[in-house]
């Protein structure tokens, strides 16, 4: 796995509460700006609404601190 390093400089901010959800609640939610959907879908070359049909967001997490979000096709899709 490749190293995965983030520059606060030139990255965009933006805070977003959590919430709860799930059985128990044993997880939490949060949003994903528009904007990052739209980069993904102009990057894929296909409609936001088509991407959205075929995308999932995946989250990467082990040792390093925080989180990084990438967006994979749905199980069983094919782009």
């Amino acid at each position: 796995m490749r190293k995965i390093v983030v520059t606060d400089k030139g990255a965009l901010k933006r805070r977003y509460k959590l919430r709860r959800t799930g059985r128990r609640w044993l997880s939490w939610e949060t949003t994903i700006p528009r904007e990052v959907i739209e980069r993904e879908a102009r990057r894929s070359g296909i409609p936001l609404a088509e991407f959205e049909k075929h995308f999932e967001a995946e989250w990467l997490f082990d040792s390093f601190p925080g989180l990084h979000l990438v967006f994979v096709p749905k199980r069983g899709e094919a782009l």
